[in-house]
């Protein structure tokens, strides 16, 4: 499976009594699970997800908004952990504020767009939009009609079975079924005939929007939070996660939301490598 950072750009929507909030925003977001060791990003014996006394900060990044529909660069790299929840901490203009469990992953609701497929002696190629949308349909094809022939297994089961085929999503385990399988040759055997429909096309790499170190942006995402009605002073605010609180504080309602990964997120890495292999290009 493909294992790098892609670049991305994301754009911060903060809300607040359903109305854009245009003020000042400074923000971390801090993500607790565990790191992988192993394949099966199995944890520690003994780890449960609502023991606070288990749980490690395992991602975490901050960021400044200087109004709403602000740009941020952060690449989101969560790859060899397993990450049970996230908080948030910030300043809305001057006002502290803190969102526990407000979301399940760090990952906003994110696109992934290649601005460029080959580079060949110095020159960018990209396939047409028709090629893109014949991609698409592929890939869409791979989560939506493949996905049905995974069985939900456990790591018990599967490490007790010899020669099984497996995928593993954030500490949940499916089956790779010959079905499964069989599924995404033919849709691989389909989506070649994408390439030979359509043909690269010279691009200048001036026209890529790219991030503030010149990488071209693959992945545009965006990212929406619900601030509460009324910030809470300082004093009323909840305590700052610890090992002693952070079991109450799953267990609470957040007053915020953050967009979620869609469904079938276990399939990304296997989707962006294949894509890719088809595209034949080279990434930053």
């Amino acid at each position: 499976m493909a294992d790098g950072y892609i670049p991305t750009k994301t754009t911060v929507y903060f809300e607040q009594d359903e109305k854009p909030f245009d003020g000042q925003v400074s923000f971390s977001v801090s993500c607790y699970g565990y790191v992988c060791h192993d394949a099966a990003c199995s944890p520690e014996p003994g780890y449960s997800e609502r023991d606070s006394h288990n749980a490690e900060v395992v991602f975490s990044y901050s960021a400044s908004c200087p109004g709403y529909g602000c740009a941020i660069y952060e690449p989101f790299y969560v790859n060899h952990r397993h990450i049970a929840w996230c908080d948030m901490t910030g300043t809305a203009n001057g006002t502290p504020f803190f969102l526990p469990n407000v979301s399940a992953s760090p990952i906003p609701d994110c696109t992934y767009r290649r601005q460029y497929d080959a580079i060949m002696n110095n020159t960018y190629y990209r396939y047409p939009p028709e090629y893109q949308n014949c991609i698409d349909n592929a890939k869409k094809n791979r989560t939506e009609v493949c996905s049905r022939y995974l069985i939900p297994s456990t790591w018990s089961a599967i490490e007790n079975t010899s020669g099984v085929s497996w995928v593993a999503d954030n500490g949940t385990y499916w089956i790779r079924t010959p079905e499964y399988l069989s599924c995404l040759a033919r849709i691989d055997r389909e989506s070649l005939d994408c390439k030979s429909e359509y043909s690269l096309e010279p691009v200048d790499p001036a026209s890529f929007e790219t991030d503030p170190a010149g990488h071209a942006i693959g992945n545009f995402c965006n990212l929406r939070v619900a601030l509460s009605p009324y910030p809470s002073p300082v004093a009323q605010m909840p305590a700052p996660p610890t090992k002693s609180n952070k079991s109450a504080l799953n267990e609470t309602t957040p007053g915020s939301h953050l967009t979620q990964v869609p469904a079938g997120r276990f399939l990304i890495d296997e989707i962006s490598c294949w894509f890719a292999g088809l595209s034949g290009g080279g990434g930053h």
